[in-house]
């Protein structure tokens, strides 16, 4: 069980966008409850899916968000690797 996260991404220019997502589960209080990261590289559009896991159902009523960050930071590649990008970020009510 967790809060599902579904992004509509799109190349711009020539180039793929190689990167990661990082979702975060940001609770009533502005602490982070939960996050995941995936790696991503999107070659033309697509919608891509996060899933936050949880270890235990969130309460009902309560004002969560998602608070997510797409950029170009990858550990598993070298640092003159992925074309840079800007990093964008946002968040999302949780319903």
């Amino acid at each position: 069980e967790g809060v599902e996260l579904m992004l509509d991404l799109g190349r711009e220019g020539n180039a793929a966008f190689i990167g990661r997502i990082v979702a975060q589960l940001v609770g009533p209080d502005g602490k982070v409850a939960a996050e995941e990261s995936e790696f991503i590289a999107v070659y033309r559009d697509l919608r891509t899916r996060v899933l936050i896991p949880l270890a235990t159902p969130l309460p009902a009523g309560s004002p969560y968000h998602v608070r997510f960050t797409i950029d170009t930071e990858r550990p598993d590649l070298p640092p003159d690797g992925p074309l840079p990008a800007q990093r964008r970020t946002g968040q999302i009510p949780v319903s």
